[in-house]
């Protein structure tokens, strides 16, 4: 790409008036293949379970099933309460109930969670078929949720505290990365963490350090406990919108998948997208969009103006209902709970050496 190209591609920052930012992480700010990650991630944790003497197997099934939850349920729930009542769904179908009371139904039915059904708001969906109502079926898959993450939630912490690391190692920040969130901040744009939200916030946190980036830096970080919809959902968007008080077109994300990230045009974001691991599953024309290296990105940066009406709001939590739907109307979005979102695929490609040893 020669010089004139570049320029064209990447575009002027003249006359956009930014009052907040926000920034995809993995194959953005960290410069590492998303597919690469994920594989390496979930072989790392199942390992790491056999090896404390956990059944790898009931894990590996519930991860998935949480995973699958989070990309399936409606917005009633935060996403890591949704990952939980997947999780405790799996273990009930896969025989590995952690207490069977929890888990039946009224007298003489099927139970809860029997049906087969363990995606999204799994024991609300199965109600249906045992006679219960979904107030009564929510109890349950809540409870069932509490007694999986009372088995589980230590072993998630050991991991993320003593393996997890590792699962980094090689990833080299990147300099250019640096600089781009160093000059948005110094010219006060408030900036957003906008990271698929299927992980605890310690492990985002622990991800930026990887990329050499303070989490300070950040008015708000997407996680699984602050956030009740994932990329590329409006409503997720819609969120970080609502919690720092900017409407879409007065934001620009940064990010390299031309679905996940570029969902936030939808409530009319700008956008930016970063080609050194750019991800275009559907083979985009991206000429349509602002693009260029994260080295163009960070010059790109460094020529916008200081921000002259920073976005005010910053909320790091779970953000109220009624403030989400809020912004889905400001941008005339109309996206109901049913939605479906593309999870990706967290199963490693061989078991892990330590399972491999076992069998």
């Amino acid at each position: 790409m020669n010089e004139n190209q570049m320029s064209a591609a990447v575009g002027e920052p003249e006359g956009l008036r930014l009052r907040a930012v926000m920034f995809d992480l993995d194959g953005t700010l960290l410069h590492m293949d998303t597919e690469w990650f994920v594989r390496r991630y979930v072989t790392c944790l199942i390992d790491f379970a056999a090896r404390a003497g956990c059944d790898a197997q009931a894990l590996r099934r519930g991860f998935m099933a949480g995973v699958d939850a989070m990309g399936r349920h409606d917005a009633e729930l935060s996403n890591e309460e949704a990952f939980w009542r997947g999780f405790a769904a799996s273990q009930a179908e896969g025989g590995q109930a952690l207490d069977a009371a929890r888990f039946a139904g009224p007298a003489g039915s099927k139970g809860a969670m029997g049906s087969g059904d363990v995606a999204g708001s799994g024991a609300v969906a199965s109600a249906a078929h045992v006679g219960m109502t979904p107030a009564e079926a929510a109890c349950v898959d809540a409870d069932a949720a509490a007694a999986a993450r009372e088995e589980w939630e230590g072993l998630f912490a050991d991991y993320f505290r003593q393996e997890f690391d590792h699962v980094g190692h090689g990833v080299r920040p990147s300099a250019d990365a640096q600089r781009a969130v160093g000059a948005l901040r110094q010219k006060g744009y408030p900036l957003v963490l906008a990271t698929m939200p299927f992980f605890p916030r310690e492990a985002v946190v622990r991800r930026l350090a990887w990329a050499g980036i303070d989490a300070d830096a950040f008015v708000r970080i997407t996680s699984y406990e602050n956030s009740r919809a994932v990329k590329p959902h409006a409503r997720y968007y819609a969120e970080s919108l609502a919690a720092v008080g900017a409407r879409g077109a007065e934001t620009l994300m940064v990010g390299n998948n031309t679905i996940d990230d570029l969902g936030a045009c939808q409530l009319g974001c700008q956008a930016f997208l970063v080609t050194d691991y750019l991800l275009n599953p559907q083979g985009r024309d991206i000429r349509t969009v602002r693009h260029g290296s994260m080295a163009e990105f960070a010059s790109w940066a460094e020529r916008l103006p200081a921000c002259a009406h920073p976005a005010t709001g910053a909320d790091g939590g779970l953000v109220a209902q009624t403030r989400v739907e809020a912004a889905l109307r400001d941008a005339g979005v109309a996206e109901g709970p049913a939605a479906r979102a593309s999870v990706p695929a967290f199963t490693p490609a061989d078991p892990s050496p330590t399972e491999r040893s076992r069998a």
